[in-house]
């Protein structure tokens, strides 16, 4: 069989272009391992309890975490991007709206991680208790394989599926949508306000365990 498209704007996808959505999530995910082991390398090295000390806030810390690695994960991102362009790879949208997708999916795994450190105290730990969240994130968000969307519920008209509450499952589709439909952040307003509210969620109680178990002086 041979794919013809109706819409002659629309870009006749190979293998490797229908791979690329995933691929960009998964260098997202595997932010968490990057940023899990500089928390934690705090903690075993009593970094942590000495900054506590300081006039340091919790907003101090998070934030410099939080955005250091949002920098390295953009810049994972575009690599990967220009990368598969070299190999073939076209989009009907801007890397820009990638860019800004995969940030707030940034924020998502950020709160992820936040979770899984609140409860290990060394490395070791960490690494085994971070495969489960890993391997959730990346067979059951869509971005190895592709997931049956079966809505659970609608949502202003839009079907919300389980998997939509992983903070990178509404990016996948998101991705699909600029680099298949040439759709800009503006024509995903939804899938945009909708992975933010998650991907704060989960940032949110990331924080608050990661303070409630590691930052609060003990008396």
């Amino acid at each position: 069989m041979e794919e013809t498209f109706i819409d002659e704007e629309k870009l006749k996808r190979s293998d490797f272009e229908m791979q690329i959505p995933g691929i960009l999530i998964l260098s997202v995910i595997m932010l968490l391992f990057s940023a899990g082991m500089l928390i934690i390398r705090d903690i075993e090295d009593k970094s942590l309890d000495r900054l506590k000390l300081t006039k340091m806030t919790v907003f101090d810390y998070v934030s410099g975490v939080t955005l250091t690695q949002i920098i390295v994960g953009i810049i994972s991102v575009i690599s990967t991007y220009f990368l598969a362009t070299l190999f073939g790879f076209r989009s009907l949208g801007s890397i820009s709206s990638v860019i800004i997708i995969c940030m707030i999916a940034f924020i998502g795994i950020i709160g992820i991680t936040f979770i899984v450190v609140s409860f290990c105290k060394n490395a070791t730990i960490f690494v085994v208790a971070g495969q489960f969240p890993l391997f959730v994130l990346i067979f059951f968000s869509g971005a190895m394989i592709p997931i049956p969307r079966n809505p659970m519920f609608y949502l202003f008209d839009n079907g919300i599926c389980w998997n939509d509450f992983l903070p990178v499952g509404m990016a996948v589709t998101s991705l699909n949508s600029v680099f298949n439909d040439g759709k800009s952040i503006l024509d995903l307003n939804y899938q945009i306000i909708y992975s933010s509210i998650i991907s704060l969620i989960y940032l949110i109680i990331g924080l608050y365990l990661f303070n409630k178990k590691h930052l609060k002086l003990k008396s």
